[in-house]
């Protein structure tokens, strides 16, 4: 979406309301994600780089994405809200919507780092992120830079949140090798904690993703009829991107997932993210259809080649977001190839995908540094112990063997003992 000049602030500031509960759907799926021994951790990293990202989007990312356009590729102006805007434009109330896009894209990088990088190195670089290597191609985009000025469309971010996020957290996962369990070997069964927590945040993700897309719409003539058709575009999305997953799964293993059901809706959601007001229900579902197909396919591609992936943020982000993209150069109804249109938009679509894939290798210039000086990751002693008992005080929740066989609660321990 580009940068609008005109505001419904109301409407901004409810939808950044619902929109920032993404940070507890994230911290749902990171608890989910992990063996629970690092649970705590995990939450941990979520919540500490959406708490960076606001920050830094504040204080310098808000400006470089949205300020004074420079070249074509980088904004100047209102670093720490100095110069906002209130009347024609509402700055306040267009932070509330933009930080979200920065705290999604930190959110999917923390998946990457998992249960083994140190909070110092990753506070360092999710600052980096929010600050500098997200807003910069964001301006691209949303702005006034020069891949809007080529035509590249990307209404929601499904290039410049979910395929910059996987990005760096498919560099930082290539960079601090596998997860080892208790006896310092390979872990790679990857066991998750809580399918449940999983699909409980899932669930909030689906509706937080729906109303930042919709927040995107600012206003203008039609703004009920694009609101409601970006709220209907993403349920149908993310309904064909599960029913897909979950389907090709159960005939592919003869087995019912809850983890690949939830994920292939969050698939769907992130891919029509790109075009969600510029194509028809049908072509929503069709690329709600593609997303689950790709996650699918790309999860099964990434434990084949053993990528470290707790969250399947690669396939469910990265390849879902990328499918996307080229999508749009298909199914948009003015622009697209199925209607008769050049190929122009749709090389367009491919340039934008490959300069926010290139930008978000970038983040290997702090990340490999920080690797090679000893500062990103965790000893091994503390990666076999577990992340939480090492740096955390202990794990999240106690389990212990009452006798009869089973594993049941025994009461929380706190994060301060």
């Amino acid at each position: 979406m580009a940068f609008s000049k005109t505001h419904d602030s109301s409407w901004l500031v409810g939808a950044s309301f619902i929109s920032i509960f993404t940070i507890l759907g994230f911290g749902l799926l990171a608890a989910g994600s992990v063996k629970f021994k690092g649970v705590q951790s995990s939450v941990i990293s979520v919540f500490l780089a959406s708490i960076e990202a606001i920050l830094a989007f504040w204080l310098i990312g808000y400006a470089l994405a949205f300020g004074t356009d420079l070249k074509q590729f980088i904004g100047a102006s209102k670093f720490a809200a100095q110069g906002f805007e209130v009347e024609a434009h509402n700055d306040y109330a267009d932070f509330g919507v933009q930080v979200v896009g920065a705290i999604i894209a930190v959110a999917i990088f923390s998946f990457g780092t998992l249960e083994r990088a140190k909070f110092l190195s990753f506070s360092i670089v999710v600052f980096f992120l929010a600050a500098v290597l997200y807003p910069i191609q964001a301006h691209w985009v949303q702005g006034e830079g020069w891949l809007l000025k080529l035509g590249f469309v990307d209404f929601a971010g499904s290039g410049t949140i979910h395929v910059l996020g996987g990005t760096t957290a498919l560099v930082a996962t290539l960079i601090l090798k596998h997860r080892r369990d208790r006896d310092g070997r390979i872990d790679t069964a990857h066991p998750h904690y809580s399918p449940l927590y999983i699909g409980l945040g899932s669930i909030i993700l689906t509706v937080t993703l729906t109303a930042y897309a919709a927040a995107n719409e600012y206003g203008g003539s039609d703004e009920g009829y694009a609101r409601a058709l970006i709220i209907v575009n993403s349920l149908i999305a993310g309904a064909f991107g599960g029913l897909t997953a979950f389907a090709v799964n159960y005939l592919r293993r003869e087995v019912t997932s809850l983890i690949v059901l939830a994920r292939g809706i969050i698939a769907g959601v992130v891919a029509v993210a790109a075009s969600v007001e510029t194509v028809r229900p049908w072509a929503a579902g069709l690329i709600g259809f593609f997303a689950g197909f790709t996650y699918l396919l790309v999860a099964v591609l990434v434990q084949k080649v053993k990528v470290d992936d707790p969250g399947q943020v690669i396939a469910q982000h990265l390849g879902a977001g990328a499918i996307g993209l080229l999508l749009q150069g298909i199914l948009n109804d003015e622009t697209g190839l199925l209607y008769g249109n050049s190929l122009k938009a749709f090389g367009f679509q491919i340039v934008g995908l490959l300069a926010i894939f290139g930008w978000g290798l970038l983040s290997a210039l702090f990340l490999i540094p920080l690797k090679g000086f000893g500062l990103l990751k965790i000893s091994q002693l503390a990666e076999n112990e577990g992340i939480d008992k090492a740096y955390g005080g202990g794990e999240a929740i106690v389990f212990e063997d009452q006798g009869d066989g089973l594993l049941v609660n025994a009461g929380k321990k706190s994060i301060f003992s």
